[in-house]
């Protein structure tokens, strides 16, 4: 036990000192914020370090004994400081950790952190040195809270992506539904967080200490307020502000993976579905219950996620898919025509099933056929099984012609299903 408090308190020093400064010094990630982003933090790098140039040279000092020792003993308070801030964590086994939502644990270390490297820049024996050396480390912490500040900025618009999705696509809910998310389209947010907006679109009225909706991620609360991913599981959550009480047979199960759209699982057909990389989202998907989706009515936007983004792929996928839980055929057909005029295109093959399935029932077999096609072209050995599900459904949905029964068997024979 004593050894293990040593280690993680070692552990703990190293991450709010060496690790945390160590953050100024990562470079961009260049695939993930592009060309303009990148360009904005040089420019704030040069910037600031020629700032910092300009007035640290005029405030340098020589060196001298007294400094020294001044250096010596503001890194012992230093070191001191963070030993009196990690108790709290350390004594109840909270992880320190430069990772979201982690990180939090680390500012009370800020202080005697800064403390400890002021310390040892002021041990650098040439002045000149010691000057640049903490004009780029000022330089590069600018950089970096600037790409931290874009980060948190396209995670926001994740976020309002996401809740303009569910809104095309729930118009409302029975109250006392649980939503089920996979964890991961969003970096800043945890589940509590998500389901504060969930109410305030779907249940703005409401003043009482019962919560109507509540989302969670399996992967952080299975075993806990989520016992199981089985049918008839009692689920109650204390959200401090009020309760929820549900069960997992009053769920809607809901994958959201960015560029591609927010899908409402399926559950005959998303159980096998391997695009799903989150496995604890697959096994719930047989869980999923569309029907608790009401097809009449108006979510309240709240002005944050104001305005309505531009009616894009999603935006269509989204409709169809309401259309078709509603049995709207020829509204899905036609969602299809429009969304396939478009410049957009799906990211994820399954997102054209609802076409499929909607062109089908309209009797436009040659479309159904070649958007099956595109599909499985994308993935064979991930979509062929979802596809067989899906035609398996529109043989059974549809009125038997010799066309169908050409496209089945076709179908069936290109993407080798089972008799």
């Amino acid at each position: 036990m004593v050894l293990y408090l040593l280690k993680t308190i070692l552990l703990s020093l190293w991450t709010v000192t060496a690790a945390a400064w160590g953050r100024a010094f990562s470079p961009p990630d260049f695939a993930l914020q592009g060309t303009r982003t990148i360009l904005v933090y040089v420019g704030v790098v040069v910037l600031v370090l020629a700032a910092a140039l300009v007035a640290l040279f005029k405030t340098r000092d020589e060196e001298d004994a007294a400094r020294r020792n001044d250096a010596l003993w503001t890194i012992a308070l230093g070191l001191l400081a963070c030993l009196m801030a990690g108790w709290p964590f350390w004594l109840i086994d909270l992880p320190v950790s430069l990772g979201f939502p982690g990180n939090r644990f680390t500012l009370p270390f800020m202080l005697g952190s800064a403390l400890m490297l002021a310390g040892l820049l002021a041990l650098v024996p040439r002045p000149n040195l010691r000057v640049i050396l903490l004009a780029l480390l000022i330089a590069l912490s600018a950089g970096r809270q600037f790409l931290w500040t874009d980060e948190y900025r396209r995670d926001w618009n994740v976020q309002k992506s996401l809740f303009w999705q569910m809104s095309w696509r729930m118009p409302a809910l029975q109250p006392d539904t649980l939503l089920l998310l996979n964890e991961g389209a969003l970096k800043f947010y945890a589940d509590n967080s998500l389901s504060a907006p969930l109410n305030w679109v779907y249940a703005p009225e409401n003043r009482s200490e019962h919560i109507y909706y509540m989302l969670f991620y399996p992967s952080t609360r299975l075993g806990g307020s989520l016992p199981a991913l089985e049918e008839n599981q009692p689920v109650s959550h204390d959200f401090l502000a009020g309760e929820f009480h549900g069960n997992t047979s009053q769920a809607v199960v809901l994958y959201f993976s960015p560029p591609g759209c927010l899908h409402v699982l399926d559950p005959e057909i998303d159980p096998d579905n391997r695009l799903i990389s989150d496995p604890l989202i697959r096994d719930a998907a047989s869980l999923s219950r569309p029907d608790l989706i009401l097809t009449q009515g108006l979510p309240r936007m709240p002005e944050i996620y104001a305005p309505e983004p531009p009616h894009r792929w999603c935006y269509y996928f989204e409709r169809a898919d309401l259309a078709r839980q509603q049995g709207d055929w020829e509204q899905v057909a036609e969602l299809g025509d429009q969304a396939f005029a478009l410049d957009d295109y799906p990211n994820d093959p399954s997102e054209r099933f609802v076409f499929i399935e909607g062109y089908a029932h309209v009797g436009d077999w040659e479309q159904a056929q070649e958007l099956s096609v595109q599909s499985y072209r994308v993935s064979p050995d991930y979509v062929a099984p979802i596809l067989c599900r899906l035609w398996e459904r529109i043989d059974v949905s549809t009125q038997d012609s010799t066309e169908k029964q050409t496209s089945i068997a076709a179908m069936r024979a290109k993407f080798a299903c089972s008799p």
